[in-house]
């Protein structure tokens, strides 16, 4: 069963779906099933994706599936009620990379993968813009952050920032370009371009669609953020016990934590892109 669970860690290095919680300190990986446990694993710290900084306070949270899968997705409403509890996190963010479709740029047309995420996903990761802003201004009008290899498919244009693409049917503004080599943080779905996270009226906290990443404050001890999330996942199997508790096993039960030493796993699972 561990071994089960590292090499499905090792094919997504961000995924998880629902009552306690699990968090893998150091480099822990998790346990699961559908109430709502959640595993946050340090997947960055050996090996970082190019452009991430600091790296070793990446964590990766997951929540597991009602069938006992440890690396499910989590919900919008399950990624807020971690933002607004667990203190020792500096920042958290929501990612869904499942979007692929074609980005246009006058007759330039190019299939990709438009991953959507939330405001301070590239602050999360530190990263540094190789042109333009990583930032997804609220105020800007559907602001883009496109990948260097994308920007190289467009000719390399040193005026690409402010310039307008079309994705189905929908005008963005290139507002930067990610340094080169960063494809996302997930290996298996290297991702091309990156928008605004929009929140659908499908967002209910049973469906969950999102990979979280989440970056802890320098001194925070994990044993501490442990607990917050334990204690995090207990609350939501009794206030939302629809979609927070119970598992295969019985309908009552909490989801209970592990932690396992996978440095090895982890180290495989964040390299870049090859």
């Amino acid at each position: 069963m561990i071994v089960d669970d590292l090499k499905s860690a090792a094919r997504k290095v961000l995924r998880p779906n629902a009552v306690t919680i699990v968090l893998f300190v150091s480099l822990g990986l998790g346990t699961g099933a559908n109430a709502a446990v959640f595993s946050a694993v340090n997947t960055l710290l050996f090996s970082s994706p190019a452009g991430i900084r600091d790296g070793s306070r990446l964590l990766s949270i997951y929540t597991s599936g009602f069938d006992g899968s440890s690396y499910g997705l989590s919900s919008l409403p399950d990624y807020q009620s971690i933002r607004e509890t667990v203190r020792e996190l500096e920042s958290i963010d929501a990612i869904d990379d499942s979007h692929v479709t074609n980005v246009r740029r006058g007759t330039w047309v190019q299939g990709a993968r438009v991953a959507s995420v939330t405001a301070s996903f590239f602050q999360t990761l530190r990263m540094e813009p190789h042109r333009g802003s990583l930032i997804h201004d609220a105020s800007s009008n559907e602001p883009l952050i496109i990948g260097f290899d994308m920007w190289q498919a467009m000719g390399g244009d040193e005026t690409i920032v402010g310039s307008d693409v079309t994705i189905e049917g929908e005008s963005y503004r290139i507002a930067g370009v990610t340094p080169p080599r960063f494809r996302g943080i997930d290996r298996a779905r290297p991702s091309d371009a990156w928008i605004p996270l929009r929140r659908s009226e499908a967002d209910s906290r049973g469906n969950r669609r999102l990979s979280l990443i989440a970056r802890f404050r320098p001194n925070s001890a994990q044993a501490d953020i442990q607990r917050q999330l334990a204690s995090l996942g207990a609350t939501l199997a009794v206030t939302y016990p629809e979609t927070n508790r119970g598992t295969q096993n019985s309908e009552q039960e909490p989801r209970g934590y592990r932690q396992y030493g996978t440095r090895r796993s982890i180290r495989r699972c964040a390299t870049a892109r090859q």
